[in-house]
C-alpha cells in the first residue's frame, strides 16, 4: 500500500469521528469483540454489559482476562471489531476522544505526572481551580496531609512521572486530579493497587459519595474494592463468565470463588 493511500486512509478515520456533546452517562456494551492482532488471538469475546447513573460497577479477573482492554474502549483509544460500546447517546466508534474526555475520565494504575509543581499537575484537569478547590479533592483522596507535610507544599516539583513520590502518592495524586476533572462517569483501572488499606478505605467512603450521581466504573483486584459495587463482571480469557451482586457470586460462582474465596476468608476471619 503507498503512503498516499494510508494518510488517505486516516484521513477518513479522522473524519468520521466528530466532536460533539455526549447526552447521558450510561455505559452499555453488546457482544464486543476486540483482538489486538488481524487474525490473533480474541482479547474480548462477546462482552455485553451495562452500567447507569448512580451505579457502580466491579470488573474482575486474572491477568490478561480483558480487564484494561474494556477500559481502552470506554476511552476511545481502540475500537471494538464487532458489536457496539455506547455512552450515553453516542457509540464510541463514532466520536473523538475529545468527545469522550469531555464526559470520561480515567485512573490508572501507573499515572501520568509531568516534572512540574503538585499544584500544575492538578491544574491539568481543571485550569483555573481555585486554592480552595485544590485542598478540596486532595482531602478526598488522602493526600493533602502529605501535601502539607512538604517544605514547598503545593508547589514542590515532584520530578518526571512524578519519581519523587511514592507508588501510594502518585496514585492518591491521580485520584485527586479526577475528582477535580469531575467528569460524570469515572474509570479507576487498579488506582488503588498501591495504597494501603487505611488510605484506600478512605478513598472507597469518597466514591460511595460520588457513585450518586456519576457512573463508576473499577477494574480491581482487591476485594475490599468492589464490596459495595453494585455489580461485578468476572472475565476470563476474554469472556464473561460471571455478572451479579457480590452476594450474588460469593455463593454461586465458582470463578469469582478462585478470585476472591481467600480474601473474603481472610476478612471474616480478621
Amino acid at each position: 500500500m503507498s503512503i498516499g493511500k494510508v494518510i488517505e486512509i486516516l484521513n477518513t478515520e479522522v473524519r468520521q469521528k466528530t466532536r460533539r456533546t455526549i447526552k447521558g452517562t450510561d455505559v452499555q456494551a453488546d457482544g464486543v469483540r476486540f483482538a489486538y492482532e488481524e487474525n490473533g488471538p480474541l482479547a474480548l469475546d462477546g462482552i455485553s454489559f451495562s452500567v447507569g447513573k448512580g451505579e457502580h460497577l466491579a470488573i474482575v479477573g486474572k491477568s490478561g482476562s480483558g480487564k484494561s482492554t474494556i477500559a481502552k474502549l470506554l476511552t476511545g483509544q481502540i475500537v471494538p471489531q464487532a458489536g457496539s460500546v455506547w455512552i450515553g447517546d453516542a457509540d464510541v466508534a463514532t466520536v473523538s476522544s475529545e468527545s469522550l474526555a469531555d464526559q470520561v475520565s480515567i485512573v490508572v494504575q501507573e499515572p501520568v505526572l509531568f516534572n512540574l509543581s503538585i499544584r500544575e499537575n492538578l491544574l491539568l484537569a481543571k485550569d483555573g481551580a481555585t486554592d480552595a478547590e485544590l485542598t478540596e479533592c486532595c482531602r478526598r483522596a488522602s493526600i493533602d496531609g502529605f501535601i502539607e507535610t512538604l517544605p514547598e507544599k503545593w508547589d514542590t516539583i515532584i520530578g518526571e512521572k512524578g519519581v519523587r513520590l511514592s507508588g501510594g502518592q502518585k496514585q492518591r495524586l491521580s485520584i485527586a486530579r479526577a475528582f477535580l476533572q469531575d467528569r460524570d462517569i469515572i474509570i479507576f483501572d487498579e488506582s488503588t493497587s498501591a495504597l494501603d488499606s487505611e488510605n484506600e478505605n478512605g478513598i472507597i467512603q469518597e466514591l460511595r459519595s460520588l457513585a450518586e450521581g456519576k457512573t463508576l466504573i473499577s477494574i480491581a483486584h482487591r476485594l475490599s474494592t468492589i464490596l459495595d459495587c453494585d455489580k461485578v463482571l468476572v472475565l476470563q480469557d476474554g469472556a464473561v463468565v460471571a455478572y451479579g451482586t457480590h452476594e450474588n457470586l460469593r455463593s454461586a460462582s465458582e470463578h469469582y470463588d478462585l478470585l476472591f474465596g481467600n480474601q473474603y476468608r481472610l476478612m471474616l476471619s480478621s
